[in-house]
């Protein structure tokens, strides 16, 4: 939400429009020591004008087909293979 309007107002390379898609695939290929010191980095610029929220919805599934499926950790405790959204 609201990648157009950062990407305008700051400094960074010409990479024209980002879906939320695009960000999730970018954000996927962070190591997550990298991921981490991003968002801090990005909350000290940001706090004093709003908040950062971050959705990390996952789907259990039984599907054996869906590449995106995979074992992990499981908040609902179900013994399943969920796909997990960053967004």
């Amino acid at each position: 939400m609201y990648c157009d309007d950062w990407i305008h107002s700051t400094d960074c390379f010409p990479v024209g429009n980002l879906s939320s898609q695009r960000i999730s695939a970018l954000l996927s290929l962070m190591t997550p020591d990298v991921r981490e010191r991003f968002y801090q980095e990005w909350c000290c610029c940001r706090s004093e004008q709003e908040y950062l929220a971050l959705d990390i919805t996952s789907t259990s599934s039984y599907s054996q087909f869906i590449d995106d499926v995979e074992r992990g950790y499981n908040r609902d405790k179900e013994d399943l293979a969920q796909v997990n959204y960053v967004c």
